[in-house]
Order: C-alpha cells, then structure tokens, then sequence
C-alpha cells in the first residue's frame, strides 16, 4: 500500500477511503460478515482521519518527519 507523504494529503487519502467504505457498506448491509468488517474499518479510518486533523491544527498545519 501507498501512503501519502504530507498531513494533508493523508487527511484528503483518508476521506476518500471513508467515502468509499461508506458506499461498500451500504452495498453490503445484507451480509453481516462483510458489513462488520467494513463498519469496523469504516471507525478505524475515521478514528486515523480526527487524530490527523487534530495534529495538523495543533502544528499550524505543517509537521516535520
């Protein structure tokens, strides 16, 4: 897998992830084993995605590696 190199564009790589799990998931609400997956996904992505944006406000929206 491919990971951004900058916060923001993590944070842009991550919201598109949840708009896609999100879709996933309302094509898959009939079959519990892939929607539970896809739902725990679904808050491990949004979790990452307010850690991130929580970082970037706290660093002026810069952060150094």
């Amino acid at each position: 897998m491919i990971y951004p190199t900058s916060i923001e564009s993590e944070i842009s790589w991550l919201k598109a992830h949840i708009i896609d799990t999100e879709r996933l998931l309302k094509m898959c609400a009939g079959h519990k084993l892939m929607s539970n997956g896809l739902k725990e996904r679904l808050e491990m992505l949004k979790q990452k995605l307010a850690s991130l944006q929580n970082q970037n406000d706290n660093h002026g929206g810069t952060i150094e590696s």
